[in-house]
């Protein structure tokens, strides 16, 4: 990016997991919806209401969208909940800058992230981001991405 554009990421610090107004985003009551770019992985039965922490309370994975995140109930508690939590991210951004060759790896059920926006000039030196997609398991994704586009690897391919 000869512009420098950062990429932007958040999460929760480990002080921040023993806040008492959290405990509405570990109730099985948001929908969290998939970025616009993976819209084709969407449908009415993909998009079912889930928390938003889980795991251990101590280090909570977290599943979350800036943009797509909402109450399922629409839960005064709830709501609210997830507004303290979008300030809280927005407190703990950090903004990073990449150049050739530098790689950034972002566990997703850990951190959430962004790019900055920026105007593109569409002559070549724009901002170019490879993006890899990882699963432990391939077959949990193998029937969503049939018609995507692009190579992906199945389970028989690793052995």
């Amino acid at each position: 990016s000869p512009e420098r554009v950062p990429t932007s990421v958040t999460g929760l610090r480990q002080a921040d997991n023993r806040r008492a107004w959290m405990e509405p985003l570990w109730r099985s009551a948001y929908l969290i919806s998939t970025n616009a770019a993976q819209s084709a992985w969407e449908t009415s039965s993909t998009v079912l209401p889930g928390s938003i922490l889980w795991g251990n309370p101590k280090r909570p994975y977290l599943r979350y969208n800036a943009g797509r995140t909402r109450s399922s109930n629409n839960d005064a508690i709830e709501s609210s909940a997830l507004g303290r939590l979008r300030l809280l991210f927005e407190e703990n951004l950090e903004d990073i800058v990449l150049g050739p060759g530098d790689v950034l790896i972002v566990n997703n059920y850990r951190l959430c992230h962004a790019r900055r926006s920026f105007r593109p000039r569409f002559d070549g030196t724009d901002r170019w981001l490879m993006r890899l997609v990882a699963y432990r398991d391939p077959s949990v994704v193998a029937a969503l991405i049939h018609d995507v586009g692009y190579p992906t690897l199945g389970a028989d391919q690793f052995s």
